[in-house]
């Protein structure tokens, strides 16, 4: 019955993600527009950001809200200071669930996001990362850079979806940088949207998908680590967290 109704739904989900979309790009270019004298390029460049996570979240909350529902969790931070999010990478709605996250935030993402219509010039505009696209050099300025302008990083280092609860193997790029930027780092962890939609599926299945921010790592608890140690750690973390959050689902 679960699955039929996201069939049904599904039918509906993708012209509505549509004309939402629509919608959204076209208020989001005349905010942008009507806005753009008055604020300096990275003004500019921030309110680029935060719309597109008003775009992510209405995805989540608002479009895919008749099969999705979905629980935020985390302790007490101090959201002022610039962290590294670290989310295990579950299915394509990932990157709208992190819009759930109180920080403002940039994300690290391969070449595919910025060759979708309009959304893809948005992202180049906001600042976010095209991994494949850029030296081990132009990276690690640009994160500084942000890093300087009070945004924090947003990453997923399995580099894939893994469409399951079992958390793939991290690359060590950010853990790397983390180390020597000396950066707090959240681990994230996602469960619940294995099959909303599944790998390879256009199907939402509906589903609880939550999202839990672990206590934060000051640089103080890693530095002595190396960044193979570092990221193995992170990921047990997110796996032990992850197989706690499937257990009580």
């Amino acid at each position: 019955m679960r699955r039929a109704w996201g069939i049904c739904y599904s039918v509906a989900f993708y012209p509505l993600l549509a004309v939402y979309t629509l919608a959204a790009v076209a208020g989001m270019t005349l905010w942008m527009v009507a806005g753009a004298p008055f604020h300096s390029h990275r003004g500019n460049m921030r309110r680029f950001r935060r719309a597109i996570i008003w775009y992510g979240a209405g995805v989540v909350r608002i479009v895919a809200r008749p099969v999705l529902r979905t629980v935020y969790e985390s302790p007490p931070r101090d959201e002022r200071t610039t962290k590294f999010f670290v989310a295990n990478h579950v299915s394509a709605l990932d990157a709208f669930l992190l819009a759930l996250v109180p920080e403002e935030g940039v994300e690290v993402v391969k070449a595919w996001p910025f060759r979708l219509p309009v959304i893809g010039v948005f992202a180049r505009w906001a600042g976010f990362l095209n991994i494949e696209q850029m030296s081990p050099e132009e990276f690690r300025a640009a994160v500084e850079r942000l890093l300087a302008e009070g945004n924090s990083i947003v990453v997923f280092p399995e580099g894939t979806r893994s469409g399951s609860r079992q958390v793939g193997p991290f690359h060590g790029t950010m853990f790397r940088l983390a180390l020597e930027l000396r950066v707090p780092l959240v681990p994230v962890c996602i469960v619940g949207n294995e099959r909303t939609p599944a790998k390879g599926s256009w199907i939402l299945e509906p589903a609880t998908v939550r999202m839990r921010c672990l206590p934060e790592m000051p640089w103080a608890d890693y530095g002595a680590m190396t960044p193979y140690q570092l990221k193995t750690h992170v990921r047990r973390l997110i796996q032990d967290e992850v197989d706690r959050m499937g257990a009580t689902a």
